[in-house]
């Protein structure tokens, strides 16, 4: 399987959105196209739909380390895909980074390092716990920057701090003015999708000026 998915070959937009998926990407040692966890490969049908004029990447991190071990068959490091990542995007006028869980922590890393327009980020980590990582990216928190307007939605059901999606994850990088915390009570992306909320949250980031982009009611 390929780590990388790059739906239009040549720019057709001014607009990119680079995609990064989770670690549960697999099941059975076959993508899992149709599972909500699969954010980047599930979301390919769903960006196909409704947003086919825009550019759209996506990435996967088959090492299961928060892409610090890179993009397999591209880069080794976060260096090396924070170099690769930004010759990518280097063409267009608006960038948005996008991810869950720990492609959500990747979208605000290498969000935050490249200064993209934007970053959404669906219950995610702002500090990993993993035993091998690059230490100076464990935390996101001394890379977040002062242009790029940062959406964060996080789960208010999970009671354990430990939990890796637990709500401090978003409010501890809350404090920063370009930061925007969206809670909600019991976060489902497959039943925001189906509801028509997910696709209004994304218009409102991807097509329209810089706005803080709550979930509808």
């Amino acid at each position: 399987m390929e780590s990388v998915l790059k739906v239009s070959g040549n720019q057709k937009s001014d607009i990119l959105v680079v995609s990064f998926a989770g670690h549960d990407v697999m099941f059975g040692g076959t993508p899992k196209l149709e599972f909500v966890n699969n954010f980047a490969f599930e979301f390919v049908n769903f960006f196909a739909k409704h947003f086919s004029d825009i550019d759209q990447h996506f990435y996967i991190d088959k090492n299961k380390t928060s892409y610090h071990k890179g993009i397999d068959g591209k880069t080794n490091c976060v260096e090396e895909t924070v170099t690769f990542l930004k010759n990518e995007i280097q063409n267009y006028k608006k960038v948005i980074f996008i991810g869950v869980s720990s492609g959500g922590y990747a979208a605000i890393l290498f969000g935050s390092l490249l200064n993209v327009s934007q970053v959404i980020a669906f219950i995610p980590q702002t500090i990993r716990r993993d035993k091998k990582i690059d230490e100076k990216y464990r935390d996101v928190s001394p890379f977040i920057n002062d242009t790029t307007q940062y959406h964060l939605y996080g789960n208010l059901s999970i009671l354990d701090k430990n939990d890796p999606h637990h709500i401090s994850h978003c409010e501890r990088i809350s404090h920063h003015r370009n930061v925007f915390v969206n809670t909600i009570e019991r976060f489902n992306l497959k039943q925001l999708r189906e509801s028509g909320k997910l696709l209004t949250m994304l218009n409102n980031i991807i097509r329209d000026p810089p706005s803080i982009a709550l979930i509808p009611a």
